[in-house]
């Protein structure tokens, strides 16, 4: 959308608004002569009605044509001031119908003077009141009339001055609680505004980490790629330290491809471009492919992988690939911080809300963690502590990429641990 049209949609929104209350301003005061037409002559009517016509339709127009609009974006200032004459004028018109009522429409006037006052007012505080100057020249006159109006009545004594206040007591607490509501109600807008543009910013960011990390795969495998055909060609000619140097280049490349892939895997999953085809999946054949898979990294930190499924459990309807990249996660990150330890994968069936679903736990005998920890465990770009960070590495996405994928196959991960002991990450997928 462009500016013009943009304040284009804003200046016929203003001018819908503005049009639909002059429109209720003059059909309240027609509304309200209709009602006084018992007690108050009708000339006299007619005379205050032919005043609010011409304070609404000939008056405030000229003077929002010739004074306001040809300056106010030159001189703001002087724009607001000749706008807050014909609030005057118009101000003190609307108010002249309550001492109508209240000296010629008897008891029941009374009742509508103060209804009129009271109801102006409140408008005033509504509808003026992120403008100070003009809430005060608005409701001015009507709180004036409703002090003076029972002291003229009844002449000044402790009823009058009585009547005053309580009427008076019972706009100060109106008009706060209006005020009160118009701020909860901005800061609800401005809450609202900044959480959009969080939300925008956000996914902003994960669109370039979508494009940064697709542009940063092609060259990355290219590295990959001439490593691999120069360890080959090094290895026919018999030299070694020609080969462990191109194998040095390949790991190196291939971890900062898996690096670029949790990236790119996070933001797909934050923009909620990723989805899932479900089919019928074999789950031990699957946890045996990812501890296959896992043997390397295994072997790197000298710990054993056991493997339990319980004999009930054959297939479920998931996504292969969605889990896989689960299991392979927390299998990654159960390595990652045992040595020389246990890493167990087991599958067992489970009730859960008194509905059946599969357990799938990858539980190690690693350095575990704290409370604190846990707490984040499954923030992105987050790891335990700093200092964990500097001595296992990683950018600490793994497991918020499972937890999105999890939710993504309509399950969840819960994590239990302490410190020093291990950790068990569950996932718990449907059964049926």
């Amino acid at each position: 959308m462009t500016l013009s049209s943009e304040t284009s949609r804003l200046a016929t929104s203003d001018a819908l608004r503005a049009n639909l209350g002059l429109n209720a301003r003059v059909a309240t005061a027609v509304c309200a002569c209709a009602l006084l037409l018992a007690w108050v002559d009708l000339n006299v009517l007619l005379v205050w009605l032919a005043l609010v016509a011409f304070q609404d339709f000939v008056f405030a127009p000229w003077v929002q044509r010739h004074w306001v609009l040809p300056v106010e974006i030159q001189d703001p200032k002087r724009a607001d001031d000749a706008a807050l004459i014909t609030l005057i004028t118009g101000t003190i018109i609307y108010s002249a119908l309550a001492p109508i009522a209240w000296f010629l429409g008897g008891e029941v006037g009374r009742i509508l003077a103060v209804l009129w006052m009271f109801s102006s007012i409140l408008h005033s505080v509504a509808y003026y009141g992120h403008r100070r100057r003009a809430m005060i020249v608005t409701a001015a006159p009507h709180l004036t009339l409703m002090v003076l109006l029972p002291t003229l009545t009844g002449g000044f004594n402790w009823s009058s001055v009585a009547t005053s206040i309580v009427m008076l007591q019972i706009v100060a607490i109106s008009a706060a609680a209006f005020l009160q509501r118009r701020s909860m109600l901005d800061k609800v807008n401005r809450y609202r505004k900044a959480k959009e543009e969080a939300d925008e910013a956000n996914s902003a960011k994960s669109r370039f980490l979508a494009v940064v990390s697709h542009e940063l795969r092609t060259p990355i495998n290219a590295i990959i790629g001439y490593a691999d055909l120069i360890r080959e060609d090094m290895s026919e000619r018999g030299e070694l330290a020609g080969v462990e140097d191109a194998t040095k280049i390949a790991t190196a490349a291939q971890r900062l491809k898996e690096l670029v892939d949790d990236v790119l895997d996070m933001s797909n999953l934050e923009a909620k471009s990723v989805s899932a085809t479900v089919v019928e999946t074999n789950v031990e054949n699957l946890i045996l492919e990812v501890v296959n898979d896992a043997k390397e990294m295994i072997a790197e930190r000298h710990n054993s992988v056991r493997v339990s499924v319980a004999s009930d459990i054959n297939t479920i309807e998931t996504d292969p690939a969605h889990l896989r990249r689960c299991l392979k996660i927390l299998l990654s990150n159960a390595c990652k911080f045992t040595y020389e330890g246990i890493v167990t994968v087991s599958a067992q069936r489970v009730s859960r809300g008194g509905a059946s679903s599969i357990c799938i736990s990858v539980s190690d005998t690693g350095i575990g963690m704290d409370a604190p920890q846990l707490e984040k465990a499954f923030a992105p770009f987050t790891q335990g502590d700093d200092s964990t960070t500097r001595k296992f590495g990683g950018t600490g996405l793994g497991l918020a990429i499972a937890k999105h994928l999890s939710t993504l196959l309509k399950g969840d991960i819960e994590v239990t641990s302490r410190s020093g002991a291990g950790t068990t990450f569950s996932l718990a997928l449907p059964g049926h």
